[in-house]
């Protein structure tokens, strides 16, 4: 008696990943404060921005970078404003979609796209 197969199912092909999201994170430092900046933002959000990726609180970019609580907070807001996003978690989730986009051959872009 022979069993029956299933059905095969065609899968769909994925994209290969592009290459820029395995670069983006260097050894030291996630992600690069000079190029957060090419997604529109000024270099002192570019500089708050990056250490958000590294896990740090307010506090500690307050003291890392000798400005004030408020001020962190303002850059934050800004970036949020940009990337139209409500977290620090959104914004550097967002970045780091924004700079593989940017990184991916143009062929490749169509399909990293949300479907409408």
């Amino acid at each position: 008696m022979q069993t029956q197969k299933a059905p095969h199912r065609k899968l769909e092909r994925l994209p290969p990943a592009p290459i820029a999201t395995v670069l983006l994170f260097r050894q030291g430092s996630l992600v690069q404060p000079k190029l957060l900046q090419t997604l529109g933002i000024t270099c002192r959000e570019a500089e708050v921005l990056s250490w958000v990726f590294e896990g740090k609180t307010n506090k500690d970019i307050e003291a890392i970078l000798r400005i004030s609580p408020r001020t962190v907070q303002k850059h934050l807001e800004h970036v949020y404003q940009k990337f139209a996003v409500e977290t620090r978690t959104a914004a550097a989730g967002s970045a780091i979609r924004q700079l593989a986009y940017l990184q991916t051959p143009s062929r490749q872009r169509k399909s990293l796209l949300p479907r409408a």
